[in-house]
């Protein structure tokens, strides 16, 4: 006797074992339990499409990228050590001849002047005519001599020290931001500064009223500058320039690592700038217009668009506060001006496709803006200065820890892997995770 379907209320009868529920099923329900496996294919090669894209990225913009990209500045670094190196021994040598070959040249002047004195008065006493031999019989010998200075250069060969770079493998550890108050030091800022942050692997660049100022890991400033120009709202670090972005209202400038000089950004258009943040190859630059858009902009001293996002439709309430570029995505903070709430939202730089988007319970009627920083394993922490908060959101869009803050952050920056900066309205503290 034929052996009936095992799911229940189904008469029919059985054609063959399920590999997935390991029952004996109809023809109808092995067909449909194929198409319940086949259904979960297109995600799965969505997935890999994605995990496809991350690993090429790791060689564009990510591990090996990024590497070769300091590799390249410490070549530039090296040659351009040596060329000053050059350049002062070549004045050296200058400096030992000219000395002695300016001091005949003014005198072979002087005499110069003396003949045609006497050939314009057409008078010389025995006298004169004796010194002016003697004269030019010293400065025969003392040419003579010049010509016959020889200069030795002794070299010593130029060794590189094959310990002058140390390449190891180092993985990015996760953060645990409720461990930030374990070890916590606080730079004091001065009245009016701006709470605006950027970092190289060096040095922090931070605004105290009235300069800025390059600050180490031990809190120290290592250099200041007068800052004479309007207020700063954003700024960032282009490895690829080799140097900091600095956004007012409506002017970009550059500023040289070590803050030696401020360059005005050339930029045909002018707008009114938020916030900036800098890929390899692009300059991020998010307009303050309703709706708000996105300018991608080359790395270059024209500056100039490459392309342009309109991240809303125009109907839409949504209002752009910040943007954080990394790996190929760009993170950005988002309040709605109609139901108040904040959220942080993932988008692909290629397309500006949102990978994900994260509401965090935040409520705010537009007062000021929210701001985010990337940390290490492409996770994030937003700012809340509405609720003293600090908002750890992991890389796949989810809250993976909250917590209170002492005091009411501002903005943050991860400063080196595990020194977490934030300015807050009473001072700028530096937490050792």
């Amino acid at each position: 006797m034929s052996q009936l379907c095992n799911l229940a209320k189904c008469n029919r009868t059985s054609r063959g074992l399920c590999d997935c529920c390991k029952q004996n099923l109809c023809l109808q329900h092995l067909t449909e339990h194929n198409v319940a496996l086949l259904s979960q294919i297109s995600p799965l090669t969505d997935t890999i499409n994605t995990l496809g894209e991350r690993l090429q990225i790791l060689y564009t913009e990510g591990i090996t990228a990024n590497c070769c990209l300091k590799l390249e500045h410490w070549r530039v670094e090296c040659h351009q050590k040596i060329d000053r190196f050059f350049e002062r021994q070549c004045r050296q040598v200058n400096d030992l001849i000219d000395t002695k070959v300016r001091l005949q040249k003014e005198e072979i002047d002087r005499v110069r002047t003396k003949v045609a004195e006497i050939v314009r008065e057409q008078e010389i006493t025995q006298k004169d005519l004796d010194s002016l031999v003697s004269t030019v019989r010293y400065l025969e010998a003392a040419i003579n001599k010049i010509e016959q200075t020889t200069l030795q250069i002794n070299f010593r060969g130029f060794e590189l020290d094959e310990e002058s770079i140390n390449i190891s493998e180092k993985n990015s550890s996760e953060i645990d931001i409720s461990k930030v108050f374990n070890n916590c030091k606080t730079f004091n800022s001065a009245n009016g500064s701006y709470s605006v942050l950027a970092c190289n692997e060096q040095y922090l660049l931070i605004h105290t009223n009235p300069n800025l100022c390059l600050v180490n890991r031990d809190m120290k400033v290592v250099k200041q500058i007068l800052w004479t120009y309007d207020k700063i709202y954003d700024m960032c670090w282009s490895a690829t320039l080799d140097k900091f972005i600095l956004i007012e209202k409506y002017n970009i400038y550059i500023v040289e690592k070590d803050i030696s000089s401020i360059e005005v950004g050339q930029m045909i258009e002018k707008y009114k700038w938020l916030a900036c943040t800098c890929s390899d190859t692009c300059l991020f630059l998010l307009v303050d217009t309703s709706p708000p858009w996105i300018g991608c902009y080359s790395i270059s001293s024209s500056m100039e668009l490459i392309q342009k996002w309109q991240v809303f439709e125009k109907s839409s309430t949504d209002i752009v506060d910040d943007i954080v570029y990394r790996h190929g995505m760009l993170a950005m903070m988002v309040q709605n001006t109609q139901n108040t709430d904040v959220r942080i939202e993932l988008r692909s730089v290629e397309t500006l496709t949102c990978v994900w988007s994260l509401a965090l319970g935040i409520f705010s009627i537009n007062e000021s803006i929210f701001r985010c920083c990337a940390i290490t394993c492409n996770e994030w922490i937003v700012v809340d200065h509405k609720n003293n908060h600090l908002v750890h959101v992991t890389a796949d869009g989810k809250i993976k820890n909250t917590i209170a803050y002492h005091s009411t952050p501002r903005r943050a920056i991860l400063f080196e892997p595990n020194l977490l900066v934030v300015i807050t309205r009473t001072g700028i503290q530096f937490h050792q995770l």
